[in-house]
C-alpha cells in the first residue's frame, strides 16, 4: 500500500519539507507508541532545538520501521543540525533509496549536496545537485550551490562545453553581484546549446542584472520558445514511451524538431523510424532533405 506521508521540519536555519511515497512505511503501520515518539522528537526538534533529544525518538521509530522515510530524513536533519555531517550525509543517501516523491528528493538532494560542500566532497557535492537541478530547474538556491560546486572542483578547466556548468557558473556569479561574469557564463550556456530553457532563463535573468533590458526581452521570448518546444517533445516522448511503433507519433517528433532548426534530433528522430519496414523509405528521405 502506499501512502502519502508529510513531514515539516524546521531544524536549525533550514526548512525541510519531506512528502515521502514510501511502499509498505506509513505512519499507520508504526505503532502507538512509535507515532508517540515521531511526533515528540518532530516537536522537540521543530520548536524547542532539542536535537539530541529528538534524534533518540528518531532512532526509537527506526528501531521499530527502519524504511519510515520521514524519521530517516528527520534523523539526517538533527544529525546535521548538530554538526554531525557524515551521519547525516549516510541517512540523506539511504533516504533517496526509500521512494520519496519528487519534491522531496529535490530537497533530500539538495540538502545532500550542501554536507558533501561541507565534507569537501566536491564531486559528489557536483552529481547529487545536478541530480536536483534535473528534477526542478527552477530551484536558485540548487543552481548557486551547483555554480559553487564546480568553481570548487574547476570544472570549467576540465570540460568548458557542458552548458549546465556554465549555468551553474551563471547563477552563483550572479548570487554574488558579479553580473558581468553572470552575463559571460549566460552566453556561454546559449552558445552551447540554443534549444535549451534553462540556458535561456540564466540568460534572461543576468540581462536584467547588467541593465541589459533589450537582450533579456529577446532571451526571455527565446526561453518562452524553448520551454514550449521542450515540453512538447517531452509529451510526443511519453507518447512513444507507451506507443513505440507508433510512426505518426516519430513523424510527429521529428517535425517539432525540424521546425526549432535542431536538425540532429531531428535526424535522429527519423532515424529511429528506419526500422519499421512501411516507414523506412520516407525516413531516408526526411533524413537526406534534413542533410542538404
Amino acid at each position: 500500500m502506499r501512502l502519502r506521508a508529510v513531514v515539516k521540519l524546521r531544524y536549525g536555519a533550514n526548512l525541510v519539507v519531506v512528502l515521502a511515497l514510501v511502499g509498505g512505511a506509513s505512519a499507520s503501520g508504526l505503532s502507538a507508541a512509535g507515532r508517540m515518539r515521531f511526533e515528540r522528537g518532530t516537536e522537540l526538534a521543530a520548536h524547542h532545538g532539542q536535537y539530541q533529544d529528538a534524534l533518540e525518538d528518531f532512532r526509537a521509530v527506526l528501531a521499530e520501521q527502519p524504511d519510515y522515510a520521514p524519521a530517516v530524513v528527520s534523523a539526517a536533519q538533527c544529525h546535521a543540525s548538530l554538526g554531525n555531517l557524515s551521519p547525516a550525509r549516510e541517512l540523506y543517501t539511504r533516504a533517496l533509496g526509500l521512494g520519496l516523491a519528487t519534491d522531496s528528493a529535490v530537497i533530500v538532494l539538495r540538502e545532500l549536496g550542501k554536507l558533501c560542500m561541507q565534507l569537501g566532497a566536491f564531486e559528489d557535492a557536483q552529481g547529487r545537485l545536478e541530480r536536483a537541478r534535473r528534477l526542478d530547474g527552477r530551484d536558485a538556491e540548487i543552481a548557486a550551490l551547483l555554480g559553487d560546486a564546480y568553481r570548487k572542483r574547476g570544472a570549467l578547466s576540465l570540460d568548458a562545453h557542458r552548458r549546465d556548468a556554465h549555468v551553474g557558473l551563471a547563477s552563483a556569479y550572479l548570487e554574488t553581484g558579479d553580473q558581468d561574469a553572470a552575463v559571460r557564463h549566460a552566453r556561454a550556456a546559449v552558445e552551447i546549446d540554443p534549444f535549451y530553457p534553462d540556458a535561456w532563463y540564466i540568460a534572461t535573468r543576468a540581462f536584467t542584472k547588467l541593465g541589459e533590458r533589450d537582450q533579456a526581452r529577446l532571451a526571455l521570448a527565446s526561453y518562452t520558445r524553448m520551454r514550449a518546444y521542450s515540453s512538447g517533445v517531452e509529451a510526443i516522448t511519453q507518447a512513444l514511451g507507451s506507443d513505440p511503433g507508433n510512426i505518426a507519433l516519430v513523424q510527429a517528433l521529428a517535425d517539432r524538431h525540424a521546425r526549432e532548426g535542431n536538425l540532429d534530433r531531428a535526424v535522429a528522430a527519423y532515424e529511429r523510424a528506419t526500422g519499421v519496414d512501411t516507414a523506412r523509405q520516407a525516413a531516408y528521405a526526411n533524413i537526406a532533405l534534413l542533410r542538404l
